[in-house]
């Protein structure tokens, strides 16, 4: 370490500050009475009054030669929980000789060195025949002809080694490069073989270990039960980190969604999912006063976050050394996961709900359990148990129907569990169970066959109240909707009216309606729906627009689901999707169906209607408007479907539709706050809107949300028009959060509170934890890094600590006369004794 001191003047010129100094010294070397410790004391106290006046600076420039930073960054998302099985035996033996299980010495591996030497060769070909130097020739030749010598007994690998070697040093002592050319298919056509002839020797040695009850086997066994990540994260710390140590100075990071500096010791698999984008803080905040020496990242490869090349590059391109270390195996594991837990938001009171879990089967003795959580988000009183299956690759869903009993707030929870295991994580779905009436207004020209029969499907749910609203027929009505008409209303049904029925002004309430969370249903016909509404609010709303090609009206249209309608909540007609997907194919097609339109482009069309050849006409659509939703059926002839599934078909449409509507209405126990949150139910990254009403004037509600770390924060409600206000809630962490708002009415205080469940990004990874090692080499190709497995991981990194070269960094400290009072002070202190020094001595 070198220092260099140096004194500088701020304020003044150094030339300045020195003749103020020598005027002042000579002061009071002249104008003072000749006492040597005065004469001493007062010389001080110029020093100082000197330095103050010119700012005096002492700096202190040291330079020293320190290891570069090396990051190590271990995948700690949930498929790194995930036990490999089924690795065969040759990667087993990659891991043991890796860990130091065994002795290296014990097992023959000169089929994958000698395919390593190869494989390089390959790689190095092109550039090779293309006029490489010399040295870059010989120095191929010599690797593969020590890969040879090493590895005896593999006859035709060894042959070709002998001769891509002499071929090598042939083209160096001036031969033909196209000599080169034949090698890249030789070499091509032997690498598998070699790979298989590695498989099959390690397969029979660690068999014969078995059969001799050797204690390799036992311990080689217990790798193959331990979960990948733990395994990686051992290799860190026993193997990697000592080696980088010696040229590097080592840093750990742990990644899932989120990148976070950890200790060695705390390296573990967790519950999250894993972003490949979050390594940019690791660019934008590691090492930035140092050039990164190298970044090691060590991962499956299952990503379900963003694109992490932009900030490799940006490390890179600061001169940083880029390995990936890919871990895991590409086969289905034998382990169950629960991936997802799924039920309706919100249902009544007394009534039996069906919940949904998505399983991914593995293993025998497996059982699912379904409790209701206690109040300190614990599960509680178990309600159901079913068994997994115990084989299969594709994942299946499990439904347990359960008693929603009395009013108030259901959180399901459901784990997997089997005796002598440790049970998975908790997954949590929240319900709100509700006794309060939902009201729907119906209106039609006519009381027709279709609104009749709607009419009753809704009523067979005792808390549904329907208010009917014809405007011909026995006891018409003047108007369609009236204000007083919606503001109780929860849902509003529109059949085949013309615009003569439903002028501007109930348009335009009917749009507020639904912008306030409302929801619409409106069902086409002959008569005006909707061929009478190309333009206004309520064309503004429905989820088609009418177009000049469109197919017609048909009689021979057929019903299919879309993609999209396989999967949503509205068509679940029979709770399984094959049999749905059949019910729907047997509906009959209708005799009239509302033609000439399209879906628009922020719709969501669930059944299409096939009128020809390549001709579908959207036949359900649903879209989002404000904070409600609004529904198109082109069909008017749904009643011809009680005569399906018993009846159920119609019946249950028509409830599932009314109970998916009705999910984002604002609702609460007091007519002067109502809530919603939506939706309730959002996976990691994504965003909720919080929207409250209230019929209170001058009131300002607040709202607080929860988090699932029991940490509240302040929501900020924005005033969105009378009486009512909303708030954004984005990117929430994972878990079950709760938003609480209160209003303040005179003496009293009214409270709403609503579940917000993030589901984690590693219900994507559990969904399909194989590893995937492509996406890995695909990206070290992309930016020129180096890919590798466990069995070349010591090597490689062998090869990355030699990289590493000191780097020289410079530190300056510096002490101004002006930091703090301390110079002041030793002014006034000095001044202070010469004065009393003076007086002691009767001077003036």
């Amino acid at each position: 370490m070198n220092a260099v001191w140096s004194l500088t003047c701020t304020a003044l010129p150094a030339w300045v500050a020195l003749l103020l100094l020598l005027a002042a010294t000579g002061a009071v070397l002249l104008l003072q009475e000749r006492r040597a410790l005065l004469i001493a004391l007062r010389i001080a106290a110029v020093l100082i009054a000197v330095g103050l006046v010119a700012d005096l600076t002492l700096s202190r420039s040291t330079t020293a030669q320190v290891p570069p930073p090396v990051a190590v960054v271990l995948d700690v998302s949930a498929s790194m929980g995930v036990a490999d099985r089924q690795l065969p035996a040759d990667r087993l033996l990659d891991w043991a000789v890796a860990l130091g299980v065994i002795d290296g010495r014990r097992r023959s591996d000169g089929p994958r060195r000698m395919g390593a030497v190869l494989s390089a060769v390959q790689v190095a070909l092109p550039a090779l025949a293309t006029g490489a130097e010399v040295a870059g020739l010989r120095q191929r030749a010599a690797e593969l002809e020590a890969a040879g010598a090493s590895a005896a007994g593999y006859r035709d690998a060894e042959r070709l080694c002998r001769e891509t070697a002499a071929t090598l040093l042939a083209v160096a002592d001036g031969g033909s490069r196209d000599q080169l050319v034949p090698l890249a298919p030789a070499i091509a056509a032997l690498l598998p073989r070699l790979a298989t002839e590695q498989a099959a020797g390690d397969a029979a040695l660690l068999a014969g270990w078995r059969a001799a009850n050797d204690p390799a086997a036992a311990a080689i066994g217990l790798l193959a039960t331990t979960p990948r990540g733990v395994l990686a994260a051992r290799l860190v710390r026993e193997r990697l980190l000592p080696l980088l140590a010696t040229r590097g100075s080592p840093a750990t990071f742990a990644l899932s969604d989120r990148l976070l500096a950890v200790t060695p010791e705390s390296l573990a698999p967790g519950t999250a999912g894993t972003d490949f984008a979050a390594i940019a803080d690791l660019a934008r905040g590691w090492a930035t006063s140092l050039t990164p020496g190298a970044l090691i990242l060590i991962s499956d490869g299952r990503n379900h976050g963003g694109d992490p090349r932009p900030a490799l590059r940006a490390l890179l391109a600061r001169g940083a050394h880029l390995t990936l270390l890919g871990v895991g195996d590409s086969g289905a594991p034998d382990e169950p996961a629960l991936i997802d837990l799924d039920g309706p938001e919100a249902a009544r009171a007394g009534a039996r709900i069906t919940l949904s879990a998505t399983v991914r089967p593995g293993g025998a003795g497996w059982e699912m359990v379904l409790s209701i959580a206690a109040a300190d988000g614990t599960p509680g009183v178990e309600v159901a148990r079913q068994a997994l299956p115990a084989s299969g690759s594709a994942n299946t869903t499990l439904r347990l129907t359960v008693d929603t009993g009395t009013p108030g707030l259901r959180r399901y929870t459901a784990r997997l569990e089997k005796p002598g295991a440790v049970p998975g994580p908790v997954l949590t779905c929240p319900v709100r169970v509700t006794d309060t009436p939902v009201r729907v207004v119906v209106v039609d020209g006519l009381p027709r066959w279709e609104t009749r029969a709607l009419v009753a499907a809704l009523e067979s749910d005792p808390l549904v109240a329907v208010e009917r609203r014809f405007l011909q027929g026995p006891a018409p009505v003047t108007t369609a909707l009236p204000a007083e008409a919606l503001r109780t209303a929860d849902a509003v049904v529109l059949g085949d009216l013309t615009p003569a029925e439903l002028p501007t002004d109930d348009q335009m309430r009917l749009a507020a309606f639904v912008a306030d969370g409302g929801f619409l249903v409106v069902e086409a016909g002959p008569r005006g729906m909707p061929a009478g509404f190309p333009l206004g609010p309520l064309a503004d709303l429905l989820p088609i627009r009418p177009v000049r090609d469109g197919a017609p009206a048909s009689a021979s249209a057929a019903l299919a689901l879309t993609p999209a309608g396989e999967l949503h909540r509205i068509c679940r007609l029979l709770g399984d999707s094959d049999l749905d997907r059949r019910l729907w194919a047997a509906l009959p097609g209708p005799d009239w169906l509302a033609g000439g339109v399209a879906a628009r482009p922020d719709a969501t069309v669930l059944v299409n209607a096939t009128t020809g050849p390549g001709a579908n006409v959207p036949a359900i659509a649903v879209a989002a408007v404000g904070a409600g939703q609004v529904l198109w059926c082109g069909i008017p002839e749904s009643w011809r479907w009680q005569a399906f599934a018993h009846g159920r078909a119609h019946t249950a449409f028509w409830t599932n539709v009314l109970r998916w509507g009705i999910a984002t209405r604002p609702y609460g126990r007091d007519p002067r706050l109502h809530v919603a949150l939506t939706p309730g139910r959002i996976d990691a990254q994504g965003s909720s809107e919080l929207l409250v009403t209230s019929i209170n004037p001058g009131a300002d509600p607040s709202a607080i949300l929860t988090g699932s770390d029991g940490q509240p924060q302040p929501l900020t409600l924005v005033p969105a028009g009378d009486g009512r206000w909303r708030a954004s809630i984005a990117d929430p962490d994972e878990g079950l959060h709760r938003v609480t708002v209160n209003l303040d009415v005179g003496p009293q205080t009214l409270r709403e509170e609503r579940d917000l469940l993030v589901r984690p990004l590693a219900a994507r990874e559990l969904a399909d934890p194989t590893a995937d090692l492509a996406t890995l080499r695909l990206l070290a190709n992309d930016l020129g890094a180096t890919y590798v497995e466990v069995a070349d991981a010591t090597a490689a990194i062998t090869r990355v600590a030699g990289q590493l070269t000191p780097q020289t960094v410079s530190t300056t400290r510096t002490w101004r006369s002006t930091d703090g009072p301390w110079a002041a002070g030793l002014l006034l202190l000095l001044l202070g004794v010469e004065w009393v020094l003076r007086k002691r001595r009767g001077l003036p």
